[in-house]
């Protein structure tokens, strides 16, 4: 069936052979049917110039459309007779989780089970947490050949915390200030030298208080602004959000955590107190991590992020019931749990936050299929999955350990087509432009760059097509050496950036210097785990508000951004990503930002009245199925239902446009689960990255 990829994974420690005794748990993902057909549903729904849009399917009718009545019986069958357990399974019949001693699934999956450790997490208070058992290989028994994705929880190996506590101790700078656009060798010049007092600040090591002068310039009832943070009024101002109360509200919106992360209660209600939000809890917990015990680390990894998650996401849209799901895999990442999850929600949310994210070169061909149906059938069921784009350029989190971990290394989920990857933006917090965020100014840079793992979707075939007209043969094209290198453990091309992949992130927020609430503190972070759930939030606005004109929600959201995002977005030209987070390091890999989309900024930042206008007045399906047409108007006021003319001349244009996105469509789809289902776990789906 496959085998991991422990080639670049020179973190896991293989300890010794699991006791055969052991009773192991695995997911046994079921070969759905229809996941062609269903992929070019999901782009009918979501594409606003398609007759269909909006016409998002209940859960009955997903499951009924992929359901594979004879793998379920097959595969039952199996476990019976081999006396293996189920001892769960999805609603639907598309994941069973079971278990059985060691031996019995060595027995049946023609394999060696044994105990490992990821070595980089040795030294947590949790060690055991960071121990599992897993297998480099395995064979599927003919029996089950043709019913089975994928068996889960044996060459898919949990994925480690990110280097250097990414979400902790993200202090401000004292003396840190933005600067004019340079290049970017004037950039590295600059960073090198340690005269230049601007970008070597001294960390400030006190928590954050609002009311101290030397901290702040103003910070009042009326505004809660405070020079160089971001905070809740500052998003509303910047972007032109007149209102953040969903009321009366008809819509949902969820996280997904992990790393051993928790949130506090009561940081939440200081958070919201103090900013003057509606004091409103989580609605609902799922596996036990929301405590105010979550800042003690003696018990749990983390509370920086999931505290910045949840006091944003409930700040920038209040009043909205607000789900916490945590990865019950303790101290690790993986995606499977977040999967059956997600499978067995009647009404999902109608949009998920995700902060996480891991190198897409350590995802099983597997793992990413079963991600993928389950993020596509999300999308056709009206929700949105928004992922960061991840805070270390286009060169990943490992090259803060030095040049020799140097490369093109895109991130996953945010390189998942089914998603919208959202980057990051500084700036505004010290009134100045907006600009991509950099790791020499903030303590972040925005990821960015091309999926080595799917192929380019059409919806944003001509805006990856403009970038490369605008940058190629001038000083912005990116640097491009496809010549292998070993590093990291193994040969790779890591000058390679496959331009004709999934491009990323598709848009992007003011992402540096958020003050949240941490331990009854106030402390500033970066992350686009910051603009993530923002971005989310502000979408559902707009959900809420066509749920009441009686129209469908977004869902998936990438076609509609792709198609009409020039109408409603800040466009945002200056910015690289060559550097990774704290920028001690940088790369003569990544990308430079210009006009239109780019692979740091994507299509810009918002301007909230125009995306809500542009949302609330496309053709849309309604339940007479019939077509409304467009109004015009006003397109600044975000309590009209209208369009600009320019507005509604660029939609007519989007329809002639749209006839080629069509056509790309039959292509894309091919190559993503046509011709995929006949490769192997580790061959990369087409158009792909050679490696030895």
């Amino acid at each position: 069936m496959g085998e991991a990829k422990l080639m670049f994974r020179k973190d896991i420690e293989k300890l010794h052979r699991a006791d055969p005794m052991a009773i192991h748990s695995v997911i046994i993902g079921i070969q759905q049917q229809n996941i062609p057909e269903l992929t070019e549903i999901l782009y009918d729904v979501s594409d606003p110039r398609s007759k269909n849009y909006g016409k998002h399917w209940t859960k009955q009718q997903v499951d009924d459309f992929t359901a594979n009545h004879q793998a379920v019986e097959a595969v039952t069958a199996y476990l019976q007779a081999n006396h293996i357990e189920i001892t769960d399974r999805t609603i639907n019949n598309d994941y069973f989780i079971a278990q059985a001693p060691v031996a019995t699934w060595e027995k049946v999956l023609d394999c060696q089970f044994h105990k490992y450790e990821i070595t980089s997490l040795k030294k947590t208070s949790r060690k055991d947490s960071t121990v599992f058992i897993r297998t480099e290989a395995f064979s599927l028994p003919h029996e089950l050949a043709n019913h089975v994705m994928g068996i889960y929880n044996t060459i898919d190996f949990p994925f480690p915390s990110v280097p250097d506590a990414m979400f902790r101790d993200r202090k401000e700078a004292a003396n840190r200030d933005l600067y004019d656009a340079m290049t970017f060798a004037q950039e590295k010049k600059a960073m090198k030298d340690a005269s230049t007092p601007y970008l070597r600040g001294e960390a400030a090591d006190a928590p954050l208080n609002p009311s101290d002068p030397s901290m702040t310039i103003h910070f009042n009832d009326s505004q809660f602004l405070i020079d160089g943070y971001v905070t809740p009024q500052l998003l509303s101002t910047y972007y032109n959000v007149s209102n953040t109360i969903v009321s009366p509200c008809n819509v949902t919106q969820g996280l997904l955590e992990g790393l051993d992360s928790a949130v506090s209660p009561q940081d939440l209600t200081m958070f919201q107190e103090t900013f003057k939000l509606l004091v409103q809890p989580i609605a609902e917990d799922i596996n036990g991590h929301v405590t105010n015990q979550a800042c003690n680390q003696t018990l749990y990894e983390d509370c920086y992020e999931s505290n910045l998650d949840v006091q944003y996401m409930m700040a920038m849209s209040q009043n909205v019931p607000t789900s916490y799901y945590y990865d019950p895999q303790s101290g690790t990442l993986t995606w499977m749990p977040w999967v059956v999850y997600l499978s067995n929600l009647t009404n999902p949310d109608t949009v998920y936050s995700i902060s996480y994210c891991t190198y897409e070169l350590y995802i099983t061909e597997s793992v990413a299929t079963a991600w993928d149906i389950n993020a596509i059938k999300l999308g056709i069921m009206g929700s949105t999955i928004f992922s960061a784009a991840g805070d270390d350029g286009a060169v990943g989190f490992m090259a803060r350990n030095g040049p020799e971990y140097c490369g093109y290394f895109p991130m996953y989920p945010a390189s998942s087509p089914f998603v919208t990857a959202v980057g990051g933006t500084q700036g505004p917090e010290k009134n100045n432009p907006e600009i991509g965020c950099m790791s020499f100014s903030a303590y972040i840079t925005s990821g960015g760059g091309f999926s080595n793992l799917y192929a380019q979707p059409p919806y944003q075939t001509n805006a990856v097509n403009q970038y490369f007209d605008e940058v190629d043969g001038t000083a912005m094209e990116p640097y491009f050496n496809a010549t292998e290198t070993y590093v990291y453990g193994f040969y790779l091309a890591t000058g390679y950036y496959n331009r004709s992949g999934r491009a990323y992130p598709d848009i992007s927020l003011l992402a540096h210097s958020y003050i949240i609430v941490v331990n009854q503190n106030f402390t500033p972070v970066d992350g686009t785990s910051a603009s993530t759930p923002v971005m989310a939030s502000l979408t559902n606005i707009i959900n809420n508000a066509r749920k009441q004109a009686n129209m469908s929600t977004m869902g998936f959201l990438n076609p509609f951004l792709y198609a009409y995002g020039s109408y409603f977005a800040n466009d945002i030209t200056v910015g690289a990503n060559h550097c990774s987070a704290y920028s001690d390091r940088c790369c003569i890999e990544g990308f430079n930002v210009t006009t239109g989309w780019d692979p740091m900024t994507g299509i810009g930042s918002l301007d909230f009245p125009k995306y809500y206008n542009t949302a609330m007045n496309l053709p849309v399906t309604t339940d007479d199925d019939s077509v409304n047409p467009i109004p015009t108007g006003n397109d600044d006021d975000s309590s009209s239902n209208s369009l600009s003319a320019g507005a509604i001349a660029g939609i007519v244009i989007g329809v002639i446009v749209g006839t080629g996105l069509l056509i790309g469509l039959g292509v894309f789809v091919y190559f993503r689960f046509v011709k995929s289902a006949t490769l192997g776990e580790n061959t990369i789906r087409d158009p792909l990255v050679q490696m030895k």
